[in-house]
């Protein structure tokens, strides 16, 4: 949550808690552009296969095999809730895309700065 904090997508409350700001607005599930699900994939799944890339490239198996014990789509099979943020996301991700980069609103700047800050603190 620090990352995020600290490139501007929640913010802190004089209490100490943790807020939304304009960006994590399309965080919620309840938001109609919400991009809540594909976060989740990239950030769970997505991301614990990519972070075995190494694995991929120095044995020419997927990463994927190490890391879920077999292709994603078989374990997506045996996990349920795996399964539902991964149909969740395809279905979200099926919009326009033009239209919901519109709607997220995210600067060059941001997104950039986002991603960067995500991809250092993850692996």
């Amino acid at each position: 949550m620090r990352a995020l904090m600290a490139v501007g997508i929640f913010a802190a409350t004089e209490d100490g808690r943790v807020a939304n700001c304009a960006e994590s607005e399309l965080l919620r599930s309840d938001h109609p552009k919400s991009v809540r699900f594909e976060c989740m994939l990239f950030a769970g799944d997505y991301q614990r296969i990519f972070c075995e890339l190494t694995h991929t490239l120095e044995s020419g198996e997927p990463a994927s095999r190490k890391v879920l014990g077999g292709s994603l789509y078989a374990f997506l099979d045996r996990s349920p809730a795996s399964a539902e943020i991964y149909d969740r996301a395809m279905r979200t991700s099926a919009a326009p895309a033009p239209r919901r980069w519109q709607a997220a609103a995210i600067s060059p700047r941001s997104e950039r700065s986002s991603i960067s800050a995500a991809a250092e603190a993850s692996c």
